[in-house]
Formats: structure tokens, sequence, C-alpha cells
């Protein structure tokens, strides 16, 4: 991997993971939660629109649907944020290597991603999470075509 496909995995990493606890339905401090600490801002339409696609309110609603256990969230987090980073690597190397038809190699190659996403979750989620998981595939591929 070079080092630009490096930075950009990484890049992506760190977003996922600092963004985790609010994608992921854990409880935002406040009074009306009994939890403690700042209390969250609402935000406005602009920062909804700036923020990336898998972090989107559609698709962290989606994420919670799906109603994982802490050790599932922990490793639901750790796949989507390699299935990112490795689809923006694989974006920008094919557009780097130019070509014909660039659209269709990207969805050549995001679908190979995309199973090999759904083979590894296949071991984390269960049966009754998978109808879940499926729209959330639906809701995040959506938001990343945008």
């Amino acid at each position: 991997m070079s080092s630009a496909a490096c930075r950009v995995r990484n890049l992506g990493l760190v977003l996922v993971f600092a963004l985790a606890p609010y994608a992921f339905g854990e409880q935002a401090a406040g009074p009306e939660t009994g939890v403690a600490g700042p209390v969250p801002t609402p935000m406005t339409a602009d920062a909804v629109k700036a923020m990336p696609p898998w972090m989107q309110p559609e698709v962290v609603k989606s994420a919670v649907q799906i109603n994982m256990n802490d050790e599932q969230k922990a490793e639901f987090r750790r796949l989507v944020g390699n299935y990112i980073s490795d689809r923006v690597a694989m974006i920008q190397q094919v557009v780097s290597r130019g070509g014909m038809d660039l659209e269709k190699t990207i969805k050549t190659k995001d679908r190979r991603l995309q199973k090999e996403l759904d083979e590894q979750m296949k071991v984390v989620l269960t049966k009754e999470q998978w109808p879940k998981y499926e729209d959330y595939k639906k809701v995040l591929k959506s938001k990343l075509k945008g």
C-alpha cells in the first residue's frame, strides 16, 4: 500500500473511532439521560452535510437499529472503518491509474470489498441482526454515492 493510501486509511480510521460513540447509540450527557458531562448541542443542517457519509444521521440510526452488544459494536466499528478506508484507497488508486470506464471499475472493486465486509460480519452478527445490517448497508451505500 502506498504512503498516500496509508494516510487515507489512517484518516478514515481516526474519523470512525473519534465519532463512533455518537454513531452507535451511546448515551449523550444531559439531565434527561442522567449521564454527567457537557450537553451536546443540536447540529445545524450545514454541520450534518459536512459530516462524512458514514456518520450521516440516517446511517447512524440504521447502525443503532442493528441492536448490537458492546463486543459487536467494537468489531462492527473496526470492520466498517476498514471497509471505508479500503474503499477510499481503492478509489484513489483507480483514479490515479486512469483508463477507460473508471465508474465501472470502481463499482466492481467496491462489490468485492462489500463481499469481504459481509463475510467478516457473518461472524459478528446473528441471523436475527442480519436484516437490519442489510438495511444499514443500503443506507450507507446511498450516502457514499451522494
